[in-house]
């Protein structure tokens, strides 16, 4: 906006200056030294002449002649000595009109100046001209804006079968090029929302078939009055809810950012917590233990706590016997680092297994329950607070998980 600003101002105040000058040149009367060589070769004839001539002169050509005392008049030493050598004397009234001065025979003073008042029309012929010219110039500095603002209504106005926005072709000079820009941005936001939205409905579909048809299956038994099992009817309800709230989850978390409750956190207590809440909950080992010293983050607490918290699930799921938490921190950035001695990730797998609903093959697959949701929710916490992600090999043979903040 400044940009555009400035460019508008330079060029009204280039655009008045130049029009200035051209018309003043054009239409005005000429500058004053321009008629100095006539005026000066009028006022040494006008010298030289006897009272008469000038009289009959000045009826011809319609100019006034006043005789003044010479002591009426009081010239400035140096126009005084002027007046002196040179015989006769040139000034200018306040109409910048010229005045001559030559001297009287009888000690007097000769004041010979044109007797009608300067005409007014081409003032006003100047005035119209210079500010048509100037809406002329305007005009053509609008125009390339005006386009563009045609260009962007036009685009704006539809949409492509993929929900994005038409490609805008605007120069990089183009004062709006910043416009268009952002509605690339919000073009390719849009395109995202809507993949997310279809690759979204498609596992939904694909996630509830498995559980829905055992349920089918259990139902078929009982219609041929074979024994009911209570038990696996009730593991895949069970299933069936984790799935909708982890999707309801996901779907919440689904956006720019909330607005985030920033606090300190101390990441120590929150860890301790967190194991003491997932040991209550587990049946058999992992063992959890818990490495490194208090460290303070600011952050969103229950945020921060979920985000932790799944990466620690994720840990126990598939862990055989231990789960080790370390928590660091150097000049710039604090680490908590999640281990397990599971199966591990394929290094293929490490960027992908934060995408929402991937499972990577082999051990570390649907087998362990749950939609593929508990890491693209970690994921999307980490950027809402500015930070990173990523997986790697863990000392203990298994997978490593580890979350930075800035510090």
């Amino acid at each position: 906006m400044l940009k555009l600003f400035a460019s508008l101002y330079l060029f009204v105040v280039i655009s008045m200056v130049g029009l200035t000058a051209l018309w003043e040149h054009i239409l005005l009367p000429k500058h004053k030294e321009m008629q100095e060589p006539s005026l000066k070769a009028l006022a040494l004839t006008l010298s030289h002449i006897s009272t008469e001539e000038i009289y009959a002169i000045a009826k011809q050509s319609g100019i006034q002649v006043s005789l003044f005392p010479e002591r009426q008049i009081v010239f400035p030493e140096q126009v005084k000595s002027q007046f002196e050598n040179d015989g006769y004397l040139i000034l200018y009234n306040d109409n910048q009109q010229p005045e001559i001065y030559i001297p009287n025979d009888e000690g007097g003073l000769y004041q010979i100046a044109y007797a009608n008042k300067p005409k007014e029309g081409p003032l006003w012929l100047y005035s119209a001209i210079f500010f048509v010219t100037l809406g002329l110039a305007l005009a053509f500095w609008t125009w390339p804006l005006w386009r563009d603002i045609q260009t962007l209504e036009s685009n704006v106005k539809t949409l492509n079968s993929d929900g994005t926005l038409p490609k805008l072709e605007l120069s990089p000079r183009s004062s709006l090029h910043i416009i268009a820009n952002a509605l690339a941005q919000l073009s390719d936001k849009v395109h995202s929302l809507l993949q997310s939205q279809k690759e979204l409905s498609g596992a939904v579909a694909h996630e509830f078939r498995t559980p829905l048809s055992r349920l089918k299956f259990a139902l078929a038994m009982v219609d041929d009055n074979s024994e009911i099992d209570a038990n696996g009817m009730q593991n895949d309800l069970n299933e069936l809810e984790n799935l909708v709230q982890e999707m309801l989850d996901y779907a919440t978390l689904d956006s720019d950012g909330p607005s985030l409750s920033m606090a300190e956190i101390s990441l120590h207590g929150l860890c301790e917590k967190l194991i003491t809440k997932l040991e209550k909950s587990r049946q058999s080992p992992p063992i959890f233990m818990l490495f490194g010293g208090d460290i303070t983050l600011m952050g969103d607490g229950y945020f921060i706590e979920r985000a932790i918290q799944n990466v620690m699930v994720n840990a126990m799921k598939y862990a055989t016997t231990q789960v080790q938490i370390h928590l660091q921190q150097d000049e710039q950035n604090v680490y908590v680092i999640v281990d397990d001695d599971g199966p591990g990730i394929s290094p293929d797998d490490y960027e992908k297994i934060f995408d929402p609903f991937y499972r990577p093959d082999g051990s570390r697959s649907r087998d362990k329950g749950g939609a593929g949701l508990g890491l693209a929710i970690v994921a999307r916490i980490q950027t809402w607070h500015g930070g990173q992600y990523w997986a790697e090999s863990s000392p203990l043979n298994g997978a490593r998980f580890v979350l930075s903040y800035p510090k």
